[in-house]
Parts: C-alpha cells; structure tokens; sequence
C-alpha cells in the first residue's frame, strides 16, 4: 500500500512540475525514509537561439535542477534549489547522507503538503481527541474506534478480567480489522480469570500442570454459564481464532510499569504509528452501558513525550506477550471450548428420538407408530434422508412422544432405518434414532455362485452395511500403499499455476523422486514431447529443496546444453551454483571424464539424458564407465540417487532394459520393500558383493521371467503417453492431434523401372565383395547379417534421394575397382590372397599409391543412427581385436598354401563378384542418368514446402542422410519464395556438396547455415538457428526473439535435430526418407508434438514417398511385427490364438507403452495403399497396439495425478481405518460405474490352487482391465458419497448386470486358458523335437563321440519331450533347428545339444498346468 500511494504522490509531483522539469532517473530512498526527486530544467543543457529570445523576452530565470524531498511521516514536500547551478548532491550522497550534509548544496524554495501521503495511516484520520467522555460522546467514540481500526495492521489488547464483556469486545470494529488482514493480541491477567481472591489459590497457578487443567476447567465453566446472547457474541471471537486473526493469553501482569497495566490497548498501523488508549477495562463494554467512564487517547505523532510512552508500552506487551515461563497460549483451548459448547448447546435444544414402536416394519403397508424422546412437541416434519421410499405423517405430539403413520414403498431394501431428518423451528436436524427399527422386505436373489463372494457383496448392500468411497479409496491404496508416500509440494503447485510446469510434469516428478529414494534410480521413459527436461528439472528442485547442500550432475550431448541451461533456469536453478553440466560424448574416453565427474566427491544426484545410448548395450564404453563409478562407490560407501531420461529404452531385447538399470541400481534392497522375490535383488549385484552368480545369468533370469520383467519395469521405469494424459485430464490437454498424410511422388515410368530393378537386385543380387572380404576364405561368401545391414544402407539412400544414390554409386564404384586394382597386383595364390587381405585391412600399406587414399565425398553419415550400436573397444581392446583379426586371416590362408586351386577359384571369385557388381552399378547408373537430374522427388516436396510457406506455415524438414539435406537446402534456397521466408539447414559436421559429378570441385558446407533473401549466414551457432526457426521455443524471453525480419520458415535437417530439440513453433513435418526403427520416426515428431502456445488443432506429418516405394516400406510389416509382438509372430498364420497381450513375451508391445501415431499411423496409410494395390496385407501390429493400450500394467497419469491427494487422505485417516470395501457412491451420466477388485486363482489338473499364479485383477465397466488401477484411484477420488436409498429392485437389476458382465470376463480367462492350451509350445516343440531326433539318427554311428553312450542321448531326448511346453524347451530346439548351431558339423552339434540340455536342468521348469480358474470378489464401488 506504502508503494502505492508514494507512487500516485511520485507521479503528481512529477505532472506538476512539467513541462519545464523533467524527472531525471529514479526516486531515491534517503536517510529517515525520506525520498527524493531529481529534476533537470529542459533547457539546461542545449538552449537554442529562439528559447534564448523567449527568455529575454520574458525575462525568465530558471534554476538549472529542482530537488524535491518528500518525508511520509509528516506529509511534507520540500523543494529545494542548488544553490550553485549544476552543483547538486550525487544520488549516493542522497541515498546515505543526512539532511545537513545534503543541505550544503541546496537552499530551500518552498514548503508544501500533500495529506496523500497519510492515505491509510492513523494520520488521515481527523478530529482524534484526546479524551472521550462515555456514554455522552459514544457516537463520536464508535466511528473513531472503527476508523482506527480498519487502519491497524496489529492492535495489543490487555485486560484484567475474564468475563462476557471482555470476550463479546465490539463487532463490527473487529470485521474492519479483519478486512486489512490485521492481528489481535489479546493478554488477560490470570488473576482476574479465578474467581478465588485467596492467597493460596493465586499460589497455586504457579504450576503449570495445575494452571493447565485450571483453566480449561474454568474456561468450561465459563462458557457453560454464559447467556446465550452474550455466547452468540463470544462465538465471533472463536471465529477469529479459527481463521488466525486473533490470539489469546493469560499470563501474570507486573505492577508498577507507569500508564501501562491492565486496562490498555494499542492501536499501530504500517507507516510507524501508534495510538494508545487507556481507561475503561473494557472499552465496548463501557461504551454500551450507563456507567460514567472516560478513554484517553495518545498519539504517537503528537508529541515526543506520548510517542516515548507509546513505544514503551509496546516494549512491555511485547515483553510479557513472550515471556513463556508465566504465560499460557489460551487460543486453541477457547476455541475448542466454544466449539464444544456450541455443539452441546445445539444439542440440548434439538429434538432426539430413542425408539420406535413396533421395531419391525413390513413394506408395501402403512404402519402406526409411536416415536419416544426429547424435544418431539416442536417437531414439524419427520422424513429420511436422501430417499422418499419412505413416508411419514405425524397425528399427534407431546416433548416426549409422537404418534405417526409410516407408509413404506414396496422396493425399500432390508435395511435399518439409522437416520431420520426433523425439521423443528424452521431448521432440520439429522436425528440417530437410539433403537433403529428394521425394515423386513423378504426377496430371493438369482444365482451369483459363478463369481466367488458375489452374493455377500450383494447381501452387504442391500442390507446398507457398505461403506463409502472413502472406504473402497483407502483399501485400494493398501494394495499398493507403497505408492502413497507423497507430501504436497507448494513449489511445484506454484510452478504449476504460474504455467511453468505442467501438471503431468508435477506428478511425473514426484513419482521419480520416491522411485529413486526405493531404488537408487528412476527411469523416466515418457513418450517425446511430454517434457522430460523440465520433468527432471523438478526433480533437482526437489531434490535440493529436501537437501540444500546435495550437489547435482547433469550429463548430456554437449549439444543439448543450452536447452537444459534454459530449462533448469526456468525453475531457478542456475548452472555451477546449484548444478553442474558434464558432457556425454566425453564419458567414452573414459578415466578422464571419471575424474573430472568425481572432483570433491562427485555428485549426489545425476541426471543422465538420452540414457540409451551408449549404456543400452553392455559392451559399450559408456556403459562400462558407469559400472566403474559404480564398484568405486560400493568400494567407498558412497551411495548417490541416478536419474534417466529415455524415450526409447526398449530397442531390440529385454536385455537393453537390464543393461539401463544395472550400473545405476544401487538400493537392491528397494525390491525387498516393494515384496518381489529375493532373487531380484541379486540380479542387479555386482559379483564380489555377496552374489556368487555372474552377470549372465542376471540376465537371463530377468529376461526369461516375463511376469518379474514386467513388474521391474513397471516400479522403475515412468512411461507415459499423451493418450494417458488425455485419458486423465481431458480437461487440460495441451497436445494437437497428430494427422498423418502421403505425399505422393510421382515418378516417370522410367524412372520406376529404374528403381524397381535396383531394389529387386539389390536385395537379392549386389555381392559387395569390399564388405569383409575374409569370409569368401571361411565359405561363407553370403554371410547374412552383413551383407543384410550392407543392402539395407543401400536401399535407404535409395529412398532418401537421387543424390545421395548417386554418391553411393559413385562410391561404391570407387571401393570395387579399388579392390580389382588390388587383386590384380597380387598373384592368385595364398601369398596373393594374403598380401590383398592384409592390404584391405590395413595391415600393409602400399607408399604412393593414390588409390588408397582418393579423396571422395563420403556417404557415410554420422547422424545415420539405423544400425545397432557396437562394441566400442578401448586402445587395448582394439589391439587384441586386430591381433584377432591377423590370426584369422593366416588361419584362413593356411589351407590354401597345400591347395593352389582353393586360393585361385577363391581369387576368380572375387574378381567375378566385383566385375558382377560394376555391371550391375553401371546399368542403375545409366537407367536414372536423367533422374539424377531432375529428381521429382526434390521437386514435389519442394512445391509442398513451397505452398506451405505461402500460406504462412512453418515447416521442419527431416531426413536420415546429410548429404540428402545438403542437397534439399542447396536446392530450395534457389527458389525466391522460399529464400524470402528464410531456410536453415543443420547437418552434424561439416560436409563436401558435389552438384554434378566431376564438372566442379566438392562444395564445403558447415553444420549450421541460413539463408534470408540476400542474406546469407555459414557456420553459425547451433542455438542461433533454432532460435531463428522456433523464437517461441527456443527462448525464454520475448526480448531474446529475433525481429520478425530475421525468422526463417524452413528448417530442413539430418537425425541430428531428431533428439532434444523443440521446435513446436512449426505445425508441420515432412519427412523426406523413412527410419527403419520407429523409435527414430518417434523421435522425428516429438520436435513439433510439443505443447504450444498457438494451440493448433492438429499437427500435420508429411511421408514423401511413391507410390512404389511405400509398398517396399510395407515389405519391412514383417521385420516390425517380429520386433513389436516377439518371437510368437507367425507371418504366415493365425495370429489370433495369442489372446492376451500378456502372453506375447519379450517385445516392445508386450513390455512397454507405445505412444499414440508413433507407429499406427504410419502403418494405416501403408495398409490402406496395400488394400487399395489388392494385395492382401494385414497391419497386425496395429491390433496388438490397441491390445497394448488395453491391457498396460505399467503407472499411468491417473495414478500419478492422484497420488498426492489420496496419500492426504489416507494419512488424515490413520493406519487402522477400518475400511469397507463394499461401497456405494453418487455418479452421474457417462464415465465409471463399477470398479471391482477381484483374485484370480489357477488350479492345477489335480484341484490343487497354484499359488504362485495369483492375481489380482482391476477391472471397471469403462475399460475394462486397461489401466484399471489408476482409473479406480481416479474415480475413487472424485466420487462423492451417495447420500440416497437405492429400491431393492433397482440394486438387483443392476448388480445383476455387473455379475454378468464379470462371468463374461471370467469366461474370457476360461477361453485364454484353454488357448494357451491350444497355442502352447507343444506343436512348436515337437516339431522341433522329431527335427532334431531325425538327425541324430543320421548321424553315422561311427561318427558318434566315443563319449556320448546313446542312452545319454534317449534320456535328452525323453526329456525335452516331457516338457515340450515350457518356452526354454521351445527356444532351445529353435536354436539347434533354424539357428546359427544347426550348421555345426554333427558331432560338434550333437556335444553342444547334449550340453545346452543339461544345463536346462538347473532353470527351474514349470511344475504344474493351470487346469481351471476361480474369481473372487474383493472389493466394489458401485456409482448411482
């Protein structure tokens, strides 16, 4: 308020001094809290020729500044002059120096007043006297009380005596004092609160238990005599308390302290001001009696002797308010007084009923009554709440008795009547009759034996002994109560309003947070675009809040710096105060970074993005580093919390999933806490730190266990999907929806002959005899794999772009005739063979030979992120690879030197296959000579980009290769249109551009270049591109943004803009070339799929494809399937039989959540062209997303955004709530109705239960089992209590239907019971079995080892056969039948087969089958 009004006083100042002083810098803040003003003549520093007239003219003088100083405190405004002009104090001397000093310079022109400055200070008020006369001048008196108050931040209240008087104070001056938010400190003597004077009494109050239970006692006593008019008053001081503004103690007065004692009050305001009153004990009460009294008045402004007094008095309240050895805190025991006497009032005067005769009531009749207790003969209306099933009607009444009739409806349930509502003086009063009678309503319910319980669950409700939704709340977090540890965060609900987190951010993080506290690391796995930086952001803040010394590391792609310098900024967290950043790409130079990162003991808390890569794959040096900090800290003791940000953590196996957590789990025990199996927590030890078994088997047993996989991923890993945010807050979100579309290219006819021969041959026909040329010496001239990723990365530059075709042919070209040129230099023998061998590998070299080294523009690209990540070795390591390597080639070459005609058909062979090779590149040359030129491809997306940037759209243009990019940007930038609206291009490194081949010398282009109409900018920063495509996005501050002039519209990129980057500021993507991992795709639109501050309605993604090529993508359905769904895809049969999706084993499907049109879109538009082409071609995969999204155990926003709320609840009701779990509660139309908690049980062919099989099911009429747990959280929450009687009828009708639509469900377990059966491994495995048995029985009997005796091999065989449907039988006959074992010679196979049986011995098989099922009921919310 000071601010204000100094403002509005600032301002008038400054308008009234105008227009010849103008104000020069800010107001300053001087000794005394004075302020003051700087004015400057305007014509002091430049006076032109025609002022100078003006001035003579009118013989004006002025003085070059005006000072201004302005005193709050006495309203006054001195305006001063520099008694030299030009020559005043400096704003530092203002600021520090006293009036004296200050005075020097200026000599003083004028006093003035401005009574603003007293707006809402003591001071404004008028006509205080000094003393008031009572009851004479009580007018007067009231309205100066009331203004003093309504201007008083704390007003100091001393009394002598505890009575009616003293509490009941004065109304409606306290509602004043309320509105400012001011304080009330009430300080009585304890003295006057005992009514004994005797010496011994007062004695005995010095003991604080006595005078504890002294006063509350009296304060009883006290209240339980009070009039009720005087209690009605004394209810507002209780009111007061409550809501904080008031505070009440009794303590023991000294004497002997001048005008202070116990009849004073004090009255201060914000500006310093004080005002004392004294006289009447107590001043309302005086003011409205008959009684003479007089009240004094001191001001603190009048005088320095009454402000000295004041300020003393305040120094003893304030002395004797704190002194607690003989004070005692009367707030909360008044206030819990009057609200039990309030109640206990209320009581006596409400009617209460103990019986009524007779007890039992028949439906369907009306029934005299006659109704016993207190206060009946003021009854009105009798009725029952939340129901008219029931009527009553009273015929007469006395204060103890009433006699009625009660009709009761013939569909009112079986229940007591427990609550009856009486309106008695125009109030209604919930009545609890002492004698409930019981309606008897005889029904026959239907035959509910199938569903195990279902019948109680029917009899409890009908009876009206359910609970509430509380109750079924509360039992549902006891199932999983470990989650419900959550406090309520002010700073992330603060970050929340202020639109800086999400909310899914909010709940995301705390959930991290207790994941890492359980396990010593949290993987937060949410889908692209859902803000995991930020997400982690809150975390650190978190963190710190709860640890304000812990120390933070984040480790990220030197690249992504900057984005998390921003993000964690935005949450007050600044770099090398409260964090460090480390940079990822260092961690695989190893022991460098490891002591850089441990400096001071390293951190606490490390936050680690892009967490895949690199640490996914057990053999790479990321992931090895990791594991040395982490037996360092085990060594140590040190214990620090990880947490990761993937998208992707589920490439190609479950082992990636163990590799993430194994480096980083550091609290095992967290799965002891959380009651897994104790063998989990020994899967993730480390040898040495009392766990015998290696790493290989912790992987096997994880991955082997789907159930326990499962629930691992589940309690570490926080995936989410902007389906689950929808789901959960439809009210909030905040993402477009994706709409994918084809942009057809069209080729000419040609050209797609061209291309079809190429993807024909080159899938089946390209020898690549320069891949690995050692294995045309190991016969093994087809190696599959390689030449697999070798055709692969042909094709997909094939499909980018007739440029980067083109620069595969030429290079490719170049590396076959590099290799003839070779061969044809050395002879066709071993020695030739040998010395060509050790020359491609770089053993030898040649000196001066060119072709070694010939400069060409390689198409390999460091953004191409298709391939699996390798081993990456260490110096050490890749000499012993090499050293390997030179073994193998004099293994190879050593038959040859005893068979000449070996070496030189090998040596022919080769020449052969490159001679084949260059025919082939040379015809795909000539056949798109033209399309290398004219690219349509080039050219349609350019007319895309072309039409959207007319239209005033930003577009982002991806592709997997550099050089398309570099050819894309070379190629639109020429285009005026285009240029004029702006395009950047960002590359990786910097790259060679060759327009035409061999006309010109390769172009240079930097990673980052723009170009806007004629200006043109190379090499720029990064940071700098983004923040000219995406200002909105990439900047923090609106004055960060670059000018309008200087946005651009395009940005065309490689991989490298697929990952940590938000350029949600386009609504468009067109990607020119398609991933082959999906996660990639995924990646790609999480740039845009982004929230927005222009909240588009959807977001629009662009595959620039033919027609022809898109079919080719719908040939990788089957590579995909394999991936998505697992090992039980049958390509070419009916995959129906799997049923749940639960069944599916290890995949991504299977395990993890797949967000929304990350793959499914792409896959329709593929599925619809193949339908529209007539070719029979299912996108299975699609079906078994939706299976996925249906059936996902893992934590879902439902749970999350709840968790805070219900973990209050279930606090405030304690840990021996009994809860109910049969609960009714109110619905509305649409949503959830039934939630039921059900046990399924397995039972063997002997009846016997399986126990190990137990579940436990959620389920709703909604979704059925799909994130049922988190949607019953959900509902629980939000669902009131029901408040009504449901008619008998009614209750069955419905239950019934429930009953039914759980025996369909169990019915549905019964069938995937029996498909299980039916879709086992048995056929599988007994193929595989005779498969296996046929060629042992091949084998010559000579050629059998001397120490496999053949009852060995009936016993293996006898074996497996007996346990054909466990999935290792089945995966181990698989391996000796299609895999890399079956081409083992036959005795070697047959020794490895007899001993991979043996070792099946020590994996524990399953011992029994599940036969038949049970479904009990456990727990329901029914909604009405």
């Amino acid at each position: 308020m000071v601010s204000r009004m100094l403002e509005t006083v600032f301002n008038n100042q400054i308008r009234s001094q105008r227009p010849y002083y103008l104000p020069v810098g800010n107001p300053i803040k001087g000794v005394g809290d004075r302020y003051w003003l700087i004015f400057e003549h305007r014509d002091n520093v430049d006076i032109k020729p025609l002022q100078q007239i003006f001035t003579r003219l009118f013989n004006s003088k002025q003085a070059s500044h005006k000072l201004l100083c302005i005193d709050p405190q006495t309203a006054e405004i001195n305006i001063y002059l520099p008694k030299q002009p030009g020559d005043i104090p400096s704003p530092a001397l203002l600021r520090t120096g006293g009036i004296d000093l200050i005075k020097q310079f200026l000599h003083l022109e004028e006093v003035t007043t401005d009574r603003a400055l007293w707006t809402g200070s003591f001071k404004e008020i008028e006509n205080i006297k000094r003393r008031y006369n009572l009851p004479a001048q009580i007018a007067d008196y009231n309205c100066t009380i009331e203004k003093m108050l309504e201007r008083s931040i704390i007003y100091r209240r001393s009394t002598a005596y505890f009575d009616s008087g003293v509490l009941k104070l004065y109304e409606e001056p306290l509602k004043k004092i309320i509105r400012t938010e001011g304080k009330i400190q009430l300080l009585m003597d304890w003295q006057g609160f005992t009514k004994e004077a005797d010496i011994a009494s007062l004695e005995r109050l010095q003991d604080p238990d006595y005078r504890s239970s002294f006063i509350v006692q009296s304060l009883q006593e006290f209240v339980e005599t009070l009039a009720e008019q005087d209690f009605t008053s004394t209810e507002l001081l209780a009111e007061l308390v409550r809501l904080e503004f008031l505070q009440i103690k009794l303590v023991k007065m000294q004497g002997g302290r001048g005008i202070y004692h116990r009849k004073t009050g004090i009255l201060s305001d914000d500006r310093d001001n004080h005002i004392l009153h004294e006289g009447s004990d107590n001043f309302t009460r005086a003011a409205h009696s008959y009684n003479a009294e007089s009240v004094t008045f001191l001001k603190s402004w009048d005088s320095l002797s009454d402000r000295e007094i004041i300020l003393e008095s305040i120094q003893d309240f304030d002395c004797e308010w704190k002194n607690t050895d003989l004070s005692f805190d009367l707030t909360q025991t008044f206030l819990g007084q009057i609200l039990r006497e309030r109640e206990r009032r209320n009581k006596l005067k409400e009617p209460q009923i103990e019986t009524i005769t007779p007890a039992d009531l028949p439906p369907g009749k009306t029934t005299p009554v006659t109704i016993t207790g207190t206060n009946l003969d003021a009854v009105e209306e009798i009725d029952l709440p939340g129901t008219d099933l029931i009527q009553i009607e009273i015929t007469s009444q006395t204060s103890t008795t009433i006699e009625a009739e009660v009709t009761i409806d013939p569909t009112y349930p079986p229940q007591s009547i427990d609550i009856l509502r009486v309106k008695s003086h125009g109030q209604e009063h919930d009545v609890k009759p002492t004698h409930p009678p019981q309606i008897q309503n005889n029904h026959q319910l239907p035959d509910f034996s199938e569903i195990e319980g279902f019948s109680d669950v029917v009899e409890t409700i009908l009876s009206g002994k359910h609970g509430q939704p509380i109750d079924f709340l509360y039992w549902l977090a006891q199932q999983q109560i470990q989650q419900f540890r959550t406090t309520r965060s002010d700073i992330l609900d603060g970050l929340v309003n202020q639109g800086i987190l999400f909310q899914h951010q909010k709940d995301g993080a705390q959930h991290c947070l207790q994941v890492m506290k359980d396990f010593g690391v949290s993987v937060c796995a949410d889908a692209v675009g859902l803000g995991k930086t930020r997400l982690a952001a809150a975390v650190a803040l978190l963190y710190r809040q709860q640890a304000p010394t812990t120390k933070i590391a984040i480790i990220a792609a030197s690249k992504l710096h900057p984005n998390w310098e921003r993000e964690m900024t935005e949450l007050g967290l600044e770099k090398n105060t409260h964090y460090e950043l480390f940079n990822k790409n260092q961690m695989s130079r190893g022991r460098g970074f490891l002591e850089n990162f441990s400096r001071f003991g390293g951190a606490d808390l490390v936050i680690i993005d892009e967490a895949h890569e690199g640490i996914r794959n057990y053999n790479n040096r990321i992931h090895k580093l990791c594991l040395e900090l982490k037996e360092k800290d085990l060594q140590t003791g040190r214990s620090r919390h990880y947490l990761l940000l993937t998208a992707t953590p589920w490439n190609n196996r479950r082992e990636d999933i163990y590799n993430i957590l194994y480096p980083f789990l550091t609290r095992p025990e967290g799965f002891k806490d959380w009651k897994f199996p104790v063998e989990v927590a020994q899967w993730f030890q480390l040898p040495g730190t009392g766990v015998t078994q290696q790493r290989e088997t912790g992987v096997k047993r994880f991955t082997d266990n789907t159930d326990l996989f499962r629930r691992v991923y589940r309690q570490i890993f926080l995936q989410r999907t902007r389906q689950m945010l929808r789901d959960a807050m439809p009210d909030l979100n905040v993402y477009a929806k994706r709409q994918a579309e084809w942009l057809p290219v069209v080729f000419e006819p040609d050209t797609e002959v061209a291309l079809e021969r190429i993807f024909t041959r080159f899938e089946d026909d390209l020898f690549i005899p320069v891949a690995d040329p050692i294995r045309y010496l190991k016969e093994n001239v087809t190696q599959r794999s390689l030449l697999t990723n070798q055709r692969r990365f042909f094709l997909q530059r094939a499909e980018s772009s007739m440029y980067a075709l083109r620069r595969t042919c030429v290079n490719f070209r170049h590396k076959i005739e590099q290799m003839q040129s070779r061969l044809a230099e050395v002879t066709p023998d071993a020695n030739g063979l040998e010395q060509f061998l050790l020359l491609h590998y770089r053993f030898t070299t040649i000196a001066n030979r060119s072709d070694l080294e010939t400069k060409s523009i390689e198409e390999v690209d460091e953004d191409y992120a298709e391939l699996e990540e390798e081993e990456e070795l260490n110096g050490e390591e890749k000499q012993e690879k090499r050293h390997q390597l030179r073994q193998s080639i004099e293994i190879a070459i050593s038959p040859m030197r005893i068979n000449p005609a070996a070496a030189k058909r090998i040596y022919d062979l080769m020449q052969s296959h490159c001679e084949a090779d260059l025919i082939q590149l040379q015809e795909i040359e000539q056949l798109l000579a033209d399309e290398f030129v004219k690219d349509h491809k080039r050219s349609q997306v350019t007319n895309q980009v072309q039409e959207l940037v007319r239209q005033g759209k930003k577009v982002l243009l991806i592709s997997t290769f550099s050089d398309t990019v570099i050819d894309y940007y070379h190629h639109m930038a020429k285009k005026s249109d285009i240029a004029t609206a702006g395009i950047g291009m960002a590359i990786g490194s910097t790259k060679y551009y060759q327009a035409k081949e061999g006309l010109s010398s390769p172009q240079q282009f930097k990673p980052h270049n723009v170009i806007k109409g004629q200006t043109k900018l190379f090499g720029i920063k990064r940071q700098e591109l983004f923040r000219l495509f995406a200002p909105v996005a990439t900047c923090r501050a609106a004055i960060d943004r670059p000018p309008a002039s200087e946005e651009i519209m395009v940005l065309i990129g490689s991989e490298t803009l697929s990952v940590g980057q938000n350029m949600q500021d386009a609504d468009y993507l067109i990607n020119i070339d398609l991933p082959w991992n999906p996660m990639v795709l995924e990646q790609r639109i999480g740039r845009i799929d982004r929230p927005k501050q222009h909240h588009p309605d959807n977001i629009h993604i662009y595959y620039a494809n033919s027609e022809s090529q898109l079919l080719r993508q719908a040939s990788r359905l089957k590579n995909l399937n394999k991936k998505l769904v697992g090992e039980k895809f049958n390509p070419d049969g009916d995959n129906e039989q799997l049923g749940d999706l639960s069944n599916l084993g290890a995949s991504i499907y299977g395990d993890t959540q797949f967000d929304d049109a990350i793959l499914p879109d792409y896959l329709n538009f593929l599925d619809r062209l193949v339908k529209v082409r007539k070719l029979e071609q299912e996108s299975w995969q699609e079906k078994q997303y939706h299976q996925q999204e249906a059936s996902a155990s893992l934590y879902t926003q439902y749970e999350l955004l709840f968790r805070e709320d219900v973990s209050e609840k279930i606090r405030q009701l304690g840990e021996d709530y009994p809860a109910n779990p049969i609960a009714l509660g109110a619905g509305t139309e649409g949503g959830v109705h039934n939630l039921v908690v059900l046990t399924l049980d397995y039972f063997d062919p002997n009846g016997k239960l399986i126990i190990d099989d137990r579940q436990t099911i959620y389920w709703n009429d909604l979704t059925g089992e799909k994130d049922a747990y988190g949607l019953a959280i959900a509902t629980a929450n939000q669902t009131p209590a029901l408040g009504q009687i449901i008619p008998l009828d009614r209750s069955i009708t419905e239950l019934a239907e429930l009953y039914h639509r759980l025996v369909n469900l169990k019915r549905q377990y019964l069938l995937d019971l029996d498909l299980q059966e039916k879709a086992s491994n048995v056929k599988t495995a007994s193929e595989g079995l005779s498969r296996v048995q046929q060629r042992i029985q091949n084998i010559k009997w000579e050629n059998l080892p001397m120490d496999i005796p053949p009852k060995v091999i009936k016993t293996a065989i006898s074996k497996l056969d007996s346990q054909k449907e466990s999935r290792d039988v089945e995966k181990l006959l698989r391996v000796y039948n299609d895999g890399a074992k079956s081409q083992l010679p036959d005795s070697q196979f047959l020794a490895e087969f007899l001993t991979a049986v043996d070792i099946l011995n020590l994996i524990e098989l399953p011992k029994a089958k599940r036969a038949s099922l049970k479904l009990t009921i456990n727990a329901l919310l029914v909604k009405y």
